[in-house]
């Protein structure tokens, strides 16, 4: 890819160790994930809630607003998230995969991502529930790394 550098994954745990966040919220210190990924622009690095939805958009296209704005709220949670609940038996490169689902209806949007405490994370594919039981995830996009097929269960 142009302009896309690779990196040892003891950088890119170093890079999260340098690059992590820490907000205060609720007068509690958290650290911000760092997901890694195609930014708006082309180029490669730590992805913002932003950066994040164009990247997804850019793989399934466009969709209501409610949906873009679910999309965007679920971004922001993958970044505040700690690598440590929402994890499931089904795994990538190693790693759990996590989930966040945010919205309501057909607005409501699925993230599938991979984090772990103090590593890197990657956004890896993009979904909804099939329906209210709520295990069973329709998938829209995925990484081609992760074999998997229209439908998933968690």
């Amino acid at each position: 890819m142009h302009g896309a550098s690779t990196f040892s994954s003891f950088q890119c745990q170093a890079f999260a160790k340098r690059m992590s966040t820490k907000i205060t919220q609720a007068n509690k210190e958290i650290e911000m994930a760092v997901i890694w990924g195609e930014k708006i622009g082309g180029k490669h690095g730590s992805m913002t809630a932003e950066d994040i939805a164009a990247f997804i958009t850019s793989k399934v296209g466009g969709g209501s607003p409610a949906w873009k704005a679910s999309l965007l709220t679920a971004a922001g949670n993958v970044l505040g998230h700690d690598g440590r609940s929402n994890g499931s038996v089904v795994r990538h490169n190693g790693k759990s995969i996590r989930h966040i689902t945010t919205g309501k209806g057909a607005g409501h949007v699925t993230l599938f991502f991979t984090l772990e405490p103090g590593e890197v994370g990657s956004v890896i594919g993009v979904g909804s529930h099939h329906d209210e039981k709520g295990a069973s995830y329709d998938i829209d996009w995925h990484t081609p790394g992760w074999v998997v097929g229209k439908r998933v269960n968690l």
